[in-house]
């Protein structure tokens, strides 16, 4: 089982620390993530579950505005375009959940190649690298490495 410290974590790494903002988001997609079954369903499956529960939860929280305010700090503004990073977040606690065998290596390095999913790609690279060619893992940290990120945790958008 998932704990929900770890989706609070993950979706901390992207929204920059707003403990209780994270707090209201994060028991709908530790929910979700709780329901998977690896046999049953897949990455992408798992992926467009996490993505709706994300952004009906985010706007059930902060309205049509999107935006959080806190007492004492700037409004911080979630756009829509934030929704699949912190999907992506949350799918990378469900990929470390897994154990580590060729059949999961396998799922993962297809959804980074369907997908691009840079989570996934996170952990090939942490939890698998003496399951990879040298030339993947080049490969991966290369992409990685000059990432641009659309929405990073330390900025605020207002």
């Amino acid at each position: 089982m998932i704990a929900l410290s770890e989706v609070e974590a993950a979706l901390n790494r992207s929204l920059g620390n707003r403990t209780a903002l994270v707090r209201m988001i994060s028991e709908a997609p530790w929910s979700v993530l709780n329901g998977y079954r690896q046999w049953q369903t897949s990455f992408e499956e798992m992926e467009s579950r996490l993505e709706e529960v994300l952004f009906q939860t985010l706007y059930s929280v902060l309205g049509d505005s999107m935006t959080y305010n806190q007492s004492g700090s700037a409004p911080f503004r979630v756009p829509l375009t934030a929704i699949p990073d912190l999907t992506d977040r949350v799918m990378e606690v469900l990929f470390h959940s897994l154990p580590v065998s060729r059949i999961n290596r396998d799922r993962l390095r297809d959804y980074v190649m369907d997908r691009g999913s840079p989570a996934a790609m996170r952990t090939l690279l942490e939890l698998y690298p003496a399951l990879m060619a040298p030339e993947e893992t080049v490969l991966m940290r290369s992409i990685l490495e000059n990432r641009h990120e659309d929405f990073p945790g330390s900025l605020a958008f207002s």
